[in-house]
């Protein structure tokens, strides 16, 4: 089998920083939204190999595009004690529907965590953090009623202690982040566009039944649902040489080869890993797999290419992975 091979990969434990223009349409700004990660060579019994990389997260450097930045001042950083006076407050729906192409500095009010990078926000890594507004019968209720929240690599020290399950008020920078063939409607903290997060209660968000076939778009994660919780059933795949690494999901039965439109990724456990009961390349079958719906995108490098779009299912605890 022979993988296919990016412009740059590396392991979990050796992710690699790749600098970024600043986001479009941003007045200050620092580096953005991108995604580094390690290729899968794995696959599902004999089908061809499973090319999808591993989502080792939102690689920043932090570094500030000066070129933007020159006229703006950054404002004080915000505790989230109370809604900063130049915040608009809004809903995540509300979020949705504005859909913004500059950025927006929104109060978002009583959301509840459903997945952080890594599983905790520390100091000299860019932090993701899911937040969705409640929980719905239907994958098509469930529209507009989630988000990612992105805070660079400088600044992901200030999330630490955000964990699955808070409720929260957030101040940060919406907006539709399309840089290096990103399509992706998100809330953005950086060292500029200051921000911040603070808890205020506990919240459960119950999982919505989904299928790979619905989740088996770009459209479906850019424009529909967004990183919303999810519980697929029936379903099986076979872990790499690596358990720091993603691999393909397949209906459990009729998994008859190619390349999966959906993948397993651990980057949203503890240590970026996948532990037992998962064993390295073994195939194995799953009653039921929860986790928050997503999507990682290598992007061209120079001006020639296409981004290309993996979405993946980010499980946060092992629990979240029922075995048959």
């Amino acid at each position: 089998m022979k993988p296919l091979v990016l412009a740059s990969f590396v392991s979990v434990a050796g992710l690699a920083l790749l600098a970024v223009p600043a986001c479009s349409g941003s007045s200050a700004t620092t580096d953005g939204p991108v995604d580094t990660g390690t290729l899968d060579t794995g696959a599902p019994d004999t089908t061809p190999a499973d090319t999808t990389p591993a989502d080792t997260g939102l690689a920043d450097t932090g570094t500030l595009d000066t070129a933007t930045a020159d006229a703006d001042a950054p404002i004080p950083w915000p505790t989230c004690d109370a809604k900063p006076a130049t915040a608009t407050t809004s809903t995540l729906p509300e979020i949705w529907k504005a859909n913004p192409t500059t950025p927006v500095f929104t109060w978002v009010s009583g959301a509840i965590v459903t997945g952080v990078s890594q599983g905790g926000c520390s100091a000299g890594k860019a932090c993701q953090i899911f937040l969705q507004d409640g929980s719905f019968a239907t994958l098509a209720a469930s529209s507009g009623h989630a988000i990612k929240f992105f805070a660079s690599i400088v600044t992901g020290e200030r999330f630490a202690g955000i964990a699955v399950g808070d409720k929260v008020d957030v101040a940060a920078y919406a907006i539709r982040y399309t840089l290096g063939g990103q399509n992706e409607l998100l809330l953005e903290v950086n060292d500029l566009l200051r921000g911040c997060m603070k808890k205020t209660g506990t919240g459960t968000i119950d999982p919505v039944a989904a299928t790979l076939a619905e989740l088996g778009t770009v459209d479906a994660y850019e424009n529909k649902y967004g990183p919303v919780l999810v519980k697929a059933v029936e379903l099986s795949g076979k872990p790499d040489v690596s358990l720091g690494m993603t691999f393909g999901l397949f209906t459990l039965g009729v998994d008859a080869g190619g390349a999966p439109n959906v993948s397993l990724s651990p980057y949203f456990l503890p240590g970026a890993s996948f532990t037992a009961p998962l064993v390295p390349s073994t195939k194995i079958d799953f009653t039921s797999v929860t986790g928050v719906f997503g999507m990682f995108v290598v992007s061209p490098t120079g001006d020639a290419g296409t981004a290309t779009k993996y979405l993946q299912i980010y499980p946060r605890t092992m629990a979240d992975l029922v075995k048959k």
